[in-house]
């Protein structure tokens, strides 16, 4: 697979990531509201060589490279084909970000899950709900790796984009497990978020907005 690069983006990866915060749910909608995405920096992760106008193409595929894997079914052979993702770069950069600080943490929003779905119970990263969505905590105590690609998993999703922010400071809300869309403290993660992270390209990768540091 050809190099990996980080490449910046301009008002259509900014139209991106408020697109996709508005259809996202009560996190989403309050780092539109909190922040101001303009005074940061919009990039995504992508082979080197992409096409522009495919770059911009945050809504479909077909950026990385795919692989025929061949399976044995009922006496045939069957081709499937897998296709590469930046998954390795997303829990890195949640990775470096918890190491970085004490008080640095993530969260993770799931609009796809329900609280009650058996396959939570095996999350490691403790969660909370507000009635439509699931959101999760990674923070200091939850900085091995294994622990975040874990919690990663169960949250990818194809569409709904993933959203993922990372914050430096104190996530009281997660004090409680269940909130209401419109609890204060969504907003208070939101205003001590530095990087939002949300998947693009139908999970090939992500686009980053970061901060720009003063």
């Amino acid at each position: 697979m050809s190099e990996i690069v980080e490449i910046t983006l301009g008002v259509e990866g900014l139209n991106y990531i408020r697109e996709c915060l508005s259809i996202g749910k009560a996190l989403s909608h309050a780092v539109l509201d909190a922040l101001d995405l303009t005074s940061g920096l919009v990039t995504t992760f992508l082979p080197s060589g992409v096409p522009n106008e495919e770059i911009l193409r945050f809504w479909s595929g077909g950026k990385l490279e795919q692989d025929m894997v061949y399976v044995e079914r009922d006496s045939q052979t069957m081709p499937f084909g897998r296709v590469h993702t930046t998954d390795s770069t997303f829990l890195s950069l949640i990775h470096e970000h918890l190491k970085s600080d004490r008080a640095a943490f993530c969260v993770l929003e799931d609009q796809m899950a329900h609280p009650r779905d058996p396959w939570l119970r095996n999350l490691p990263a403790p969660k909370l709900t507000d009635g439509q969505s699931l959101y999760y905590l990674l923070n200091g105590a939850r900085t091995d790796r294994e622990a975040i690609e874990k919690t990663f998993k169960g949250v990818a999703s194809f569409s709904p984009p993933h959203v993922g922010c990372l914050a430096r400071g104190s996530p009281a809300l997660f004090e409680r497990t269940q909130v209401a869309p419109d609890d204060p403290g969504f907003r208070d993660i939101a205003a001590a978020t530095e990087q939002v992270l949300i998947g693009a390209y139908v999970r090939e990768s992500f686009v980053r907005w970061e901060r720009t540091r003063s």
